[in-house]
């Protein structure tokens, strides 16, 4: 079977300089610096976890591309204070239409995304740790039963 970069071992590193140099980008005039600061203290703490464990405790690729696209969201969150970013304003830019009056909303709901993000992107992840460090299989893997 042939390698492709989503199967190759390379995978989790290419990922890796990918959302360092989007972080960077986004690190640019934040638009509140304290607000920024705070925000991306445990997003650059959980990834030097990631990468201090790689070897030891290696991931899938899912499970690295599922992390990679909530920081990503994340990352934007943070460098715009969350209920500010403008995605409203992008969507009237690019595509014509308003996200908010479609919708109906009142209030920029970016916050929401991002939380409904962690637990539905990071279960997967979470998931695979608990099922390696309880070893857990099949329905039992989806409940910690040694933790109640």
């Amino acid at each position: 079977m042939r390698e492709t970069l989503a199967t190759s071992s390379r995978y989790p590193r290419v990922l890796l300089v990918i959302i360092v140099l989007y972080w960077l980008a986004w690190a640019f005039r934040p638009v509140i610096f304290s607000d920024w600061l705070l925000e991306n203290v445990l997003q650059v703490l959980g990834v030097l976890i990631l990468i201090l464990t790689h070897r030891r405790f290696p991931l899938s690729n899912i499970s690295y591309t599922l992390i990679f696209i909530f920081c990503a969201l994340h990352t934007m969150g943070a460098h715009y204070s969350y209920s500010l970013v403008p995605y409203d304003l992008w969507s009237r830019n690019l595509l014509g239409i308003s996200v908010q009056d479609g919708l109906g909303w009142q209030r920029n709901h970016y916050d929401r995304l991002v939380h409904f993000s962690f637990g539905f992107l990071l279960s997967y992840p979470i998931r695979e740790y608990f099922m390696r460090i309880v070893g857990a299989k099949g329905f039992w893997s989806y409940y910690p039963s040694r933790w109640t």
